[in-house]
This record gives C-alpha cells, structure tokens and sequence, in this order.
C-alpha cells in the first residue's frame, strides 16, 4: 500500500537529529532505531517528498553531523520547529531520558 511521503524529524537520546523521508515515518524510525546504538524518538514530520528533505538538508547544513544527521542546538530546533508548525506533526522535543522509560511519540 502506497501513501503521502513525509518528511521526517528523529531525535536520539544522546541528542542529534535525523532528518529523512519515508511513507512509513514510524516504522522507519523504529527500524533506524534497531540499527543504531541509541534509541530514537520521533520529534514530527510533515507532508514532502526527497526534494522537501534535501532542501531541510541544504537549510541546516552548517549544523550536518554526518549524512542526514544534525547537531541538537537551538537554531536547528527553531528551524524544525517552524517548519513543523506550519505543516506537520509536532514537534515534540525529548528533554531528557535520564532516569525515564523508552519514550515513544504517538501521533494520532
């Protein structure tokens, strides 16, 4: 079954942030989560496609990590968080996960 691509915002615990596409945005962030060494959490997503991620990339390229992960500070946060509240899900930061359970966002 074929749906709306979305772009995607993934937070790990240590901090940095995925950004990536994908018509399943939470399998796919449970299935990055199961390759890499920290939990991920999903931050939001809105509706886009590749070209809508690339340009996300472009946006915060002085904040690239590595591929599509990015540094957690403020700028990138903000940057997120007003594409998120223009046209998508959340965002829904995770603030800590010391002394806390696995934390899921669920979206409805």
């Amino acid at each position: 079954m074929k749906g709306k691509s979305k772009v995607y915002f993934a937070q790990a615990r240590t901090g940095e942030i995925k950004i990536g596409v994908s018509v399943q945005v939470h399998k796919r962030v449970q299935d990055i989560s199961q390759n890499h060494p920290y939990e991920l959490t999903l931050v939001g997503y809105m509706d886009g496609n590749s070209r809508l991620e690339r340009q996300c990339h472009v946006a915060l390229d002085k904040h690239r990590l590595r591929g599509e992960w990015f540094k957690n500070n403020n700028e990138v946060r903000e940057t997120i968080e007003g594409w998120l509240s223009d046209k998508g899900m959340g965002p829904h930061w995770v603030s800590s996960f010391e002394n806390s359970e696995k934390i899921m966002c669920q979206y409805g």
